[in-house]
């Protein structure tokens, strides 16, 4: 429906949705394909609006591809990152977001603060997977006295 024929890019693009939406718990992941380039990306949203664009590890690529990108990317020329997803065939995926400029790193409490917010969301998670069993059979319980 896309328009995108390759069904290896079409994989690479599931999987990657699958990633950001249940390993990185991210927002609202979209797609889209881009027939010039002949791209699948994905958007999403955390704190920022990211962009991903997945590829095979087999596939080649130059500075001048990932300027192409990055241009149609951001055509007003700001400085916008995207994530290039380099994903292999046994699931191992890697992920470097692109610049077309330096950007500097984020302060020592920014850090902070998203370790932080990291280990409240890992904590959360895990709290929820060990209730999993106790809220499966008190449902069950309930279903039963009905």
């Amino acid at each position: 429906k896309m328009g995108c024929t390759s069904q290896s890019k079409v994989l690479l693009a599931y999987q990657t949705y699958m990633e950001l939406c249940e390993v990185h718990v991210l927002k609202d992941v979209q797609y889209y394909y881009n027939k010039d380039l002949d791209i699948i990306y994905l958007a999403a949203t955390d704190e920022d609006h990211e962009l991903y664009v997945p590829i095979s590890v087999k596939q080649s690529f130059t500075p001048e591809w990932i300027n192409n990108i990055h241009q149609y990317l951001s055509p007003s020329g700001e400085t916008r990152t995207f994530n290039l997803v380099i994903r292999d065939t046994d699931g191992t995926c890697v992920m470097y977001k692109v610049t077309n400029d330096l950007i500097p790193p984020p302060s020592p409490e920014a850090t902070k603060k998203r370790k932080l917010s990291e280990e409240k969301r890992n904590l959360i998670a895990s709290e929820i997977k060990k209730k999993i069993p106790e809220l499966y059979d008190e449902a069950i319980c309930k279903k039963e006295k009905q």
